[in-house]
């Protein structure tokens, strides 16, 4: 067409477009998570944390939700409630429940403080977690560290064996 400047698609590219049918549409679409959870510190002193567990459901997601918080070995929770639902419900909905968690002064805990929502129906299930970590790093952030063994390169790039010697196939006498 004239005005249109020809472009070049990276393999990547061409490789998505030959599983798609030709077509990139929707390969990048993203489905939006149904429900939400997240940590709000309203008060961190000494010893104790006060926090907001929220738990936000997406219009459309009309199924209840059970939410629990998870506390480390060395945690209590001083106020508020380990296990909560949100209920069946149509439309959009926040709920936030206060809390407040006593940690012994000085110590961090080895583990997260963790919000859980799980909801599930007949046919599909969705979960969702938010940590508070008390400062340390996260644990999701962390990269795990290989132990296997180191694969040839060919098994990483996906080519092809380049001589008989690496074929699988049994040589006949």
């Amino acid at each position: 067409m004239a005005g249109e400047e020809p472009t070049e698609e990276s393999p990547e590219e061409t490789t998505a477009t030959e599983l798609s049918g030709g077509s990139l549409a929707g390969l990048t679409t993203r489905v939006p998570a149904p429900m939400r959870v997240s940590w709000r510190v309203v008060d961190a002193e000494a010893g104790g944390l006060r926090l907001v567990a929220e738990v936000e459901r997406r219009a459309g997601f009309n199924v209840p939700i059970a939410v629990s918080i998870v506390l480390p070995p060395d945690a209590r929770l001083v106020e508020g409630t380990t296990e909560f639902v949100l209920p069946e419900g149509t439309g959009e909905d926040v709920r936030a429940v206060p809390c407040v968690v006593s940690v012994t002064q000085g110590v961090v805990p080895p583990t997260d403080l963790v919000l859980v929502a799980h909801a599930e129906g007949s046919a599909f299930g969705a979960h969702a977690e938010a940590r508070y970590t008390f400062g340390r790093q996260s644990l999701v952030d962390r990269r795990p560290s290989p132990t296997g063994p180191v694969l040839p390169a060919r098994f990483v790039s996906g080519d092809a064996p380049e001589s008989s010697e690496d074929s699988d196939e049994d040589d006949a006498p």
